[in-house]
């Protein structure tokens, strides 16, 4: 089972409160023809591909190229997108159509317009709706629109509300994300406060099934590497089976790039079972969209139990900071040397 996702660019026309673009230092831009030929020829020799995702850090539409890069791979496994549809223009959505694309995963956190420009960096809610009705007016049974929410601090408390607006613009399939600290780059307790796990696992589900590729070629941690600190190899220069036996000494000897230490992306633990045995992640998404009461109750006993655990790491990393301070001090210093004294004979 592998998951490609691939970045046609890096380039954004907007800045959402939940991405931190500010902390791109790899390189901008985007993917050319030449180089994703010879990467979609290397990606297509491995014998089970689970889906092609063409996104990333960027908003895939602005790379003109990126309808005959959906064509030269949609025969071979189901493709996606990820746009925030702020220039799905009809043009666009009829080139999506003719290449094949089998899903269009819309990133549209909010039901208002107020509350949709303070998530999306200011783009207007009337002309991205008025496109995305287009969409959904001229999918076929070949191509689904599904929405991507993030759960962020200003998006939960309308959960209902935003299911309900995508449910009215003809979207049915919702994913509501939690909102994560981005591999360490989002760290803003007013947009989210999702407690980091318990360090020292070495585990990570997103880099084991996820082969990201930068629009560079670069094969990077995953896209939440905004810096290249996790590069383990370039697809247009080497060989993916010489890439893969990387990851996969990676991932024995255990997953611990920089932006590992902490990210609390729930997907790290995406194959955890559960008591339906379904994904874990899914589990815990699909209570958010849930209005029975006893989901409801759930969601709120799990925050409290979050809230609770934090606190107490909180504590503990302050307990130890106080006794090792303590270990310095002049006072158990003179204790030191007092009881070395005592020790010496006569």
């Amino acid at each position: 089972m592998m998951f490609v996702e691939i970045e046609a660019t890096n380039q954004c026309n907007t800045h959402c409160i939940h991405c931190p673009r500010e902390a791109i230092t790899r390189p901008i831009g985007m993917m050319s023809w030449e180089a994703f030929e010879i990467i979609a020829d290397k990606i297509l020799t491995q014998p089970v591909i689970s889906s092609i995702d063409f996104a990333g850090m960027g908003e895939p539409l602005l790379n003109p190229l990126l309808s005959r890069f959906i064509a030269q791979v949609s025969s071979y496994a189901p493709t996606y997108i990820t746009t925030n549809a702020s220039v799905l223009s009809p043009v666009k959505i009829t080139q999506l159509l003719e290449s094949g694309l089998q899903n269009v995963i819309v990133s549209l956190s909010g039901h208002n317009d107020a509350l949709f420009r303070s998530m999306s960096g200011g783009l207007a809610l009337q002309k991205v709706e008025a496109q995305v009705r287009q969409l959904v007016a001229s999918a076929t049974e070949q191509m689904a629109v599904l929405a991507n929410v993030s759960l962020t601090l200003q998006t939960t408390p309308y959960v209902m509300e935003i299911k309900n607006y995508l449910n009215s613009l003809g979207i049915e399939s919702i994913f509501f994300s939690k909102c994560h600290n981005r591999g360490g780059y989002l760290n803003d307790s007013q947009i989210c406060d999702t407690p980091v796990p318990p360090k020292g696992a070495g585990r990570c589900d997103i880099f084991a099934n996820t082969l990201f590729v930068a629009w560079t070629g670069e094969v990077l941690a995953c896209c939440h590497d905004l810096e290249g600190k996790g590069q383990i190899g370039n697809l247009v220069t080497e060989d993916i089976d010489v890439i893969l036996e990387r990851k996969r000494n990676i991932i024995q000897n255990g997953v611990k790039f920089p932006m590992c230490e902490n990210c609390n992306d729930i997907y790290r633990f995406s194959q955890d079972a559960t008591p339906d045995n379904s994904p874990l992640a899914e589990w815990i998404y699909s209570l958010y969209a849930n209005e029975d009461a006893r989901a409801v109750k759930l969601i709120e006993t799990i925050r409290q139990r979050d809230a609770r655990i934090y606190d107490l790491e909180q504590r503990e990393k302050a307990l130890k900071e106080e006794v090792a301070g303590f270990k310095n001090g002049r006072l158990m210093r003179l204790l030191l040397g007092l009881q070395n004294w005592l020790r010496k004979p006569g």
